[in-house]
């Protein structure tokens, strides 16, 4: 029991292991092991939920030229960790694109982050990673984003204002935020996905 303890501590806090983690691990072998299972069953428990089922169909792209925020509002139905953001893309593959992004509970920030992602030239969104940052039951989150690309980026369309996962255990409510000020809303926009 002692060992399952230690290695789901140690995959939910890889720091923890420290600099020198190889050569712990190599004394223990066991113990690796152990951490992997931990790690590999963390990665299946990760739900996607896409805000829209499809991106819209023209040439017409998403101006984000950094002056204007795009953001949405979320609840979830039971506890819950968010892992990542989803942001598209533009149509030039390997185009840096920079973004502020924060998270909000109720008005206090619970992470903030400027990073820069490298688009695919397609529409498949690109997940930033935030802390596993956790989601409590009931209580609006807002994810707001800064984006300045180089060119429009694509955007989706037929949001819906309640998402499944596909188990049908999460339910994630979307909401008008009103610091969207760059037109992303509930039914089209940016944020396409949360993991």
């Amino acid at each position: 029991a002692l060992l399952e303890k230690c290695s789901e501590f140690i995959a939910n806090d890889l720091v923890s292991l420290g600099e020198d983690w190889e050569e712990k691990v190599k004394l223990s072998p066991e113990f690796l092991i152990h951490i992997l299972k931990c790690l590999k069953c963390e990665k299946e428990r990760l739900v996607e939920i896409v805000r829209f089922p499809s991106v819209h169909p023209s040439k017409t792209m998403w101006k984000c030229r950094g002056a204007s925020k795009d953001a949405v509002k979320f609840k979830v139905n039971q506890a819950s960790k968010l892992s990542a953001i989803g942001l598209y893309g533009t149509l030039t593959e390997e185009e840096n694109i920079n973004v502020d992004l924060e998270v909000k509970k109720g008005e206090l920030v619970v992470f903030s982050k400027t990073t820069t992602y490298t688009s695919a030239g397609n529409e498949v969104p690109v997940k930033i990673p935030v802390d596993d940052i956790p989601i409590e039951p009931d209580v609006e989150y807002t994810v707001a984003v800064l984006i300045k690309a180089p060119s429009p980026t694509f955007y989706g369309v037929n949001g819906t204002a309640e998402v499944e996962s596909s188990d049908q255990k999460l339910k994630v409510c979307f909401t008008r935020s009103d610091e969207s000020h760059n037109g992303t809303a509930v039914v089209r926009g940016q944020i396409p996905s949360i993991v």
